[in-house]
């Protein structure tokens, strides 16, 4: 689950540099792991909270998706991109 907040420095590093290029494929990857967190169904004493670190990595895939989407069109508005 941490993996993903990993995953959101590294699009977020991308974006600031100019390297939109395979932003897409790590937010496809943070969707899989939240994908996979989704499925776990165990009460919470025998997970460790896994519930709340679920939604936390849904706050994190939905922030970077965002950020995603806002700094696409920002790129595509830029008359010399």
């Amino acid at each position: 689950a941490e993996a993903a907040g990993e995953l959101r420095r590294t699009v977020l590093d991308r974006l600031r540099q100019g390297e939109f290029e395979g932003c897409e494929a790590l937010l496809d990857a943070m969707d899989d792991i939240y994908s996979l967190l989704v499925t776990i169904d165990f009460p919470d004493a025998m997970t460790g909270g896994l519930r709340r670190t679920t939604d936390q990595t849904r706050g994190i895939l939905e922030r970077t998706r965002g950020d995603l989407t806002m700094a696409i069109v920002q790129r595509r508005a830029t008359p010399d991109s």
